[in-house]
């Protein structure tokens, strides 16, 4: 619980700072690296969101494995892990949905076209008003979570992933600092607290 609390004020005054001095700067700078390379900045604006799709696909593949192996018999780290990840990723995407609803923040690229939208408009959330937490970042990280809990031998490959989807986010202006920073937070902490309530025997 100590360790909850902690990792929430740490990250809380991370996001905080981030609003408060480190956001728009960096959206800013982004946006006018992007414009010199037409390329970059094509593929930037295009990329499409296949989130919904990877939770569905990832909840369905871990609920399979795990009935398959329960009805085997089989009970070890991976049938756990499978059952964790069937509710902890889905679990995930509905909490960020929720507090993006909540959070109601202008995504980073209609910010800038449009410099009076920014900001927070609270239990406004949907269309435009839909980036803090990152979703990407929080399912992902619920989802590397589970991995680095159940198999530690590849926690550096679970990092890199995690910091290389954190900076992609960030460099192509899909996402502010701040919630590509509360999104991994998110993600781990629905992680942990849904291990906490299964209470997995292996």
């Amino acid at each position: 619980m100590a360790i909850m609390l902690i990792s929430f004020i740490l990250t809380a005054v991370i996001v905080i700072l981030s609003i408060r001095f480190y956001d728009q700067l960096l959206a800013i700078y982004i946006s006018k690296l992007l414009a010199r390379y037409s390329i970059l900045h094509k593929y930037a604006a295009n990329v499409p969101d296949f989130l919904l799709v990877i939770v569905c696909i990832t909840t369905a593949s871990a609920f399979i494995a795990y009935l398959t192996r329960k009805r085997k018999g089989i009970y070890n780290k991976d049938t756990t892990f499978f059952h964790l990840t069937m509710y902890a990723v889905p679990a995930t995407y509905v909490a960020k949905t929720f507090l993006k609803y909540v959070f109601g923040r202008t995504n980073t690229r209609e910010w800038l076209h449009k410099p009076d939208l920014y900001g927070f408009h609270w239990f406004q959330g949907g269309g435009l008003n839909v980036s803090f937490p990152s979703g990407h970042m929080a399912v992902f990280s619920a989802l590397a979570a589970s991995l680095w809990r159940f198999y530690p031998s590849y926690r550096v490959i679970y990092a890199l992933f995690l910091l290389v989807l954190a900076v992609a986010l960030v460099a192509t202006n899909y996402h502010y600092l701040s919630d590509v920073v509360a999104g991994a937070y998110l993600g781990v902490l629905v992680e942990a607290c849904t291990y906490k309530v299964l209470k997995p025997d292996h």
